[in-house]
């Protein structure tokens, strides 16, 4: 019996050891299993587009509420950057020192090839 493994999504990429599984079919000859990328969405049928949840504009928010916004469409967030002479290594901070510092931009953290 053969084991083989595709990527689940429109995308065509190799799979590699940290995807997860989300359809399998399994033959008398062969078990083939269809994945997406570690912390993916599965598709709903095979083959079609990972439906990622929509981003919420937060721009113009202070911070407290971005992580509000942020984590109930696509859960925890890092803050990446700060302004005022201030390194921001803070996770969830939405009481703490970063709290009302306002949002001035935001950008989608880009999505790993397989």
């Amino acid at each position: 019996m053969s084991v083989v493994v595709h990527d689940a999504s429109d995308r065509d990429e190799t799979p590699g050891g940290d995807w997860t599984v989300c359809f399998e079919e399994a033959t008398l000859s062969k078990v083939d299993f269809a994945a997406v990328p570690d912390g993916a969405p599965c598709p709903k049928k095979d083959g079609q587009r990972i439906p990622w949840p929509k981003m919420p504009n937060v721009k113009g928010t202070t911070y407290a509420t971005a992580v509000e916004k942020l984590a109930d469409a696509v859960g925890e967030v890092a803050i990446e950057a700060a302004y005022e002479d201030e390194a921001a290594y803070d996770t969830n901070n939405e009481a703490g020192d970063y709290a009302n510092w306002k949002v001035c931009f935001q950008r989608r953290p880009e999505r790993a090839a397989g």
